[in-house]
């Protein structure tokens, strides 16, 4: 085995393409495979035959350039983990494609001969790269863009297939509810019957596919992921919240699972990380118990890396105190250069209509809430209700004027009238809703602000430090609170309190406020340990010096 392979194997065992392979499938393959740089910028182009080696990156980052038919190009970003080439073997396609290093890449190599070898003889491999190629796809979807580029996806799960078919139960019972109306309606002997039977069965059917297809797409929009970093929840209500509940694998305390007899019998259940003051739920997985132990492996190994890299940081300041580098020399002062012209700013993209009503928006560290959507219909409904009624008379006297009814001059002054109203009704609809949007609440990396700001009217922001806060509860009222998972979240932060009023998905916020105590909490952590290794640092260089005069002074010549 080169030596070179032989000493990534600790390395590949932490990559996802080989998690699922005993050690001595890994020693094996790594044995067979050579080790391949590239420096960065370097193109590394694969032959477009059945003879395509396999190239799977050990470290670093690249381009993957493939091109497809009719001249189309496509784009993949790799890292650790992942591998390009062996298409024919794997899916029996050819391609011609690239690799780009972005930085320095280290890489394993196969021919195409070794790989397909490897892949009938080895259990479990080629199941192993298709499931580290479908989770690389995965993560160049939109939205997975918040993965960081160094950062290695481990698992991407969705909700067993079972629990979705546990779930489409209560429509196919509405659906027959449809039926038997359907087949009353053979049995009835009158008309107009038969028509209300028919006209209500349509509508129980109809009903019941809504309520299918959004069962469907629930279960389509949510993702459960393991990275080298982090656990986390990808939820999207379509238009109306996007939410990402994360945890550090390093706040991550214990694991649990719960299972229900079904779920059992079906192989499905929770995975619980409990976390510091939060979890992040894994609901109704497959194979329960694998990505447990996965969770408890990256939990064990983060906790044995962030140990490291305290240790790491904290000798390497001693050492600068011991043994400081060099002075840098002078530099020169650079010539003033003209001013240049600012660069013009990109064109903000369009916004959609659900832009306008969406609940939770995230832009770099800061996360901003507004208040549930139902908020707003109880504020608006009034308008809503006259908005409708308005454009229901304007169709009646467009129907009127066509059937003769009334004038030309009665159909104008009538619409001007409604318009006119449309208009009032319009503007008192816009004031509600401008009410609605300018009260939000945000969590940035140090503080929690809670602005609220009348149309017109007078503005109140309160703002609180991370580092206040005492206590975090959320409550949800009645049953449509329950229903509509909407609450409010109180944070007590001394002599006053911070509420989140009507936010969507309380025990969210709240799991947001605590992940930003924590980073809050090991930000400073970290600061009062470099003001402790700079106290300690000072008394070994101390002791340095001393030591090194003694030394000195002892080894002197004597002179008589």
């Amino acid at each position: 085995m080169p030596e070179d392979a032989l000493s990534l194997l600790p390395l590949l065992r932490n990559l996802p393409a080989f998690e699922a392979l005993s050690d001595a499938d890994i020693i094996r393959i790594a044995g067979a495979a050579q080790v391949v740089f590239l420096s960065k910028g370097e193109n590394l182009p694969l032959p477009d035959n059945l003879q395509a080696p396999f190239y799977l990156i050990v470290s670093g980052r690249a381009i993957h350039q493939i091109l497809l038919s009719r001249g189309e190009r496509k784009e993949k970003r790799l890292k650790a983990g992942n591998f390009c080439g062996a298409d024919y073997v794997l899916y029996g396609l050819v391609f011609p494609q690239s690799i780009t290093a972005q930085t320095p890449v280290q890489l394993l190599y196969l021919d195409s001969a070794m790989i397909a070898q490897l892949l009938a003889e080895i259990p479990g491999f080629k199941e192993s790269l298709q499931k580290v190629d479908y989770m690389s796809r995965l993560a160049q979807d939109k939205h997975f863009q918040w993965i960081g580029e160094d950062e290695i996806v481990h698992l991407v799960s969705r909700k067993h297939p079972a629990y979705l078919l546990v779930g489409l139960v209560l429509p196919a019972l509405v659906g027959s509810v449809a039926l038997l109306f359907f087949w009353a309606m053979s049995l009835a002997n009158t008309a107009s019957v038969r028509y209300a039977l028919e006209w209500i069965g349509l509508l129980v059917l109809f009903v019941a596919l809504v309520f299918a297809a959004w069962r469907g797409l629930d279960w389509g929009n949510d993702y459960y992921i393991i990275t080298d970093q982090r656990v986390v929840w990808l939820e999207e209500i379509i238009g109306l919240y996007d939410s990402r509940q994360e945890v550090p694998l390093a706040m991550v305390q214990s694991s649990q699972i719960h299972s229900t007899f079904l779920g059992r019998m079906l192989g499905y259940g929770d995975v619980v990380a409990q976390a510091f003051m939060g979890r992040v739920i894994f609901r109704q997985v497959a194979e329960p118990y694998k990505v447990k132990a996965m969770l408890d492996k990256w939990q064990r190994l983060v906790s044995v890396r962030v140990q490291k890299s305290d240790t790491d940081a904290m000798e390497k300041f001693i050492r600068r105190k011991i043994d400081p580098p060099p002075e840098p020399p002078p530099q020169v002062q650079p010539q003033p250069v003209p001013a240049q012209q600012p660069a013009q700013r990109p064109a903000k993209k369009p916004r959609n209509l659900s832009e306008f009503f969406r609940e939770r928006m995230e832009e770099g560290d800061v996360i901003t809430y507004r208040k549930h959507i139902y908020v707003l219909l109880t504020k608006v409904w009034i308008q809503t209700l006259l908005g409708i009624i308005l454009a229901f008379l304007a169709y009646l006297v467009v129907r009127a004027r066509l059937g003769g009814s009334i004038t030309f001059g009665v159909e104008v002054a009538l619409l001007f009238i409604l318009i006119l109203a449309g208009i009032v009704n319009f503007l008192w609809w816009l004031y509600f809703y401008i009410d609605w949007r300018n009260d939000i609440y945000r969590i940035t990396s140090d503080k929690l602000i809670d602005s609220m700001k009348r149309p017109l009217g007078d503005e109140v922001t309160k703002s609180a430090p991370l580092a206040n806060i005492q206590s975090l509860d959320y409550e949800r009222k009645g049953i449509i609170g329950v229903l509509l998972n909407y609450g409010n979240v109180m944070v007590n932060v001394g002599t006053d309190k911070l509420i989140f009023v009507g936010v969507h998905d309380p025990a969210r916020v709240q799991a947001d406020i605590f992940n930003r105590m924590y980073l809050s909490q090991r930000k400073k952590q970290l600061t009062e340990s470099a003001k402790q290794w700079d106290q300690v640092s000072d008394w070994l260089a101390a002791y340095h010096r001393q030591a090194e005069d003694l030394r000195k002074s002892q080894n002197r010549p004597k002179t008589d």
